[in-house]
C-alpha cells in the first residue's frame, strides 16, 4: 500500500502549543512548559532540561536529613475550562526513579492532579508504584508498575457518570466519579515534589482535552482530519512505544479507538487507507 509523500512528511510535525478552541491541548517535552504556556509554580530551584522529546526535573533535597526536611518543588498548572461539559480525557507518558515509599506521601514523588469542583483526581507515580486518590472519602487505589521504563496513564471522564483508568492500555480502575468533571472551574498540574527522597522525572508528554469520536481520525475534534491529526494516527500504528500497541492484530487501547476506521480493534493499513481517503490537508 502507498502512502503518499504529503502524508509521510507531516510525521514530523509537533503539537508545542496549547489550543483550547480545539478540542485537545497537547504538550510534547520538546520545549518548557511556560514557554507553551503553563504556568510554573513552586519553588523555582529544581533543575530541568530537555533531552529530545522529554521534559526532564531533578528533585533536590534542601537540606541534610535528618537535622531538617524540604526540597524543591516544580509543577505546572493549565485551566481545563474550554472543556467543561465534555468527556474528557488525560493521557500522559512518563517515567520517574522515585522510591516507592514516596507515593505513601501525598505530596511526594511525580503528580498529576486535577481538580474542579468537588471531584479531585491525584496521581503519585514512582518508580514501580503509581496511586490514585479520587476525593478523600475514597481509600488510595495502588498499582504496580514495571519500573525503569516509561508508563503511558490515560484517564476517561464521563461527566459524572463513569470514569475509567488505563495504564499502557490495560483498565486499571473503573468506577462512578465523585461528581462531575471538567468543571468550568477546573485546573490541572503535572510535576514533581520532594518530600523524603531527590529523584528524576522525565515528562515525554502530557494532552488533554475532549475524547475524540471513534473511528473518526480526528483527534483534536475540530472537524478536519490534518496534519496533526496523522501525527498521533501514526502513533497508533506501531507498537515501538511502551504503552501503545498499534499494528495489525493487535489491540491499540482506548487512546486509538479515534483511529480504528473499520471497528476491527487495532488500527493497521486499512485505517491507513481510510484516513488517507478523508484527508483535508493542513496542519
Amino acid at each position: 500500500m502507498t502512502v503518499s509523500f504529503r502524508l509521510a512528511t507531516v510525521m514530523l510535525l509537533f503539537c508545542t502549543s496549547r489550543a483550547p478552541n480545539a478540542g485537545v491541548t497537547c504538550y510534547e517535552g520538546n520545549v518548557f512548559p511556560e514557554e507553551v504556556e503553563w504556568m510554573r509554580q513552586g519553588s523555582g530551584t529544581a533543575l530541568r532540561w530537555l533531552e529530545g522529546s522529554w521534559f526532564v526535573q531533578e528533585i533536590r533535597a534542601w537540606y541534610d536529613p535528618p537535622v531538617m526536611t524540604g526540597g524543591d518543588h516544580d509543577s505546572y498548572l493549565a485551566h481545563l475550562s474550554a472543556y467543561a461539559g465534555a468527556p474528557f480525557f488525560a493521557e500522559w507518558r512518563m517515567m520517574s526513579d522515585a522510591p516507592a515509599s514516596e507515593v505513601d506521601h501525598h505530596n511526594g514523588a511525580a503528580l498529576l492532579t486535577m481538580v474542579g469542583g468537588p471531584t479531585t483526581y491525584h496521581f503519585n507515580m514512582a518508580n514501580g508504584l503509581a496511586r490514585l486518590i479520587r476525593g478523600y472519602q475514597f481509600p488510595g487505589l495502588y498499582f504496580f508498575i514495571e519500573p525503569d521504563v516509561p508508563h503511558i496513564y490515560r484517564l476517561e471522564v464521563f461527566g459524572g457518570d463513569w470514569f475509567e483508568l488505563w495504564i499502557d492500555g490495560i483498565l486499571a480502575a473503573a468506577d462512578v466519579p465523585e461528581g462531575i468533571f471538567p468543571t468550568p472551574d477546573a485546573l490541572m498540574s503535572f510535576g514533581g515534589l520532594y518530600y523524603l527522597s531527590g529523584h528524576t522525572t522525565r515528562w515525554d508528554y502530557v494532552r488533554y482535552g475532549r475524547i475524540p469520536l471513534d473511528g473518526s481520525g480526528d483527534y483534536d475534534s475540530n472537524g478536519k482530519l490534518d496534519g496533526q491529526d496523522f501525527y498521533f494516527f501514526h502513533e497508533c500504528l506501531t507498537d515501538a512505544r511502551v504503552g501503545i500497541n498499534g499494528g495489525p492484530a493487535n489491540d491499540a487501547g482506548p487512546g486509538c479507538r479515534f483511529a480504528d476506521f473499520d471497528a476491527d480493534g487495532d488500527v493497521d493499513l486499512r485505517d491507513m487507507a481510510a484516513f488517507q481517503l478523508a484527508f483535508t490537508g493542513g496542519e
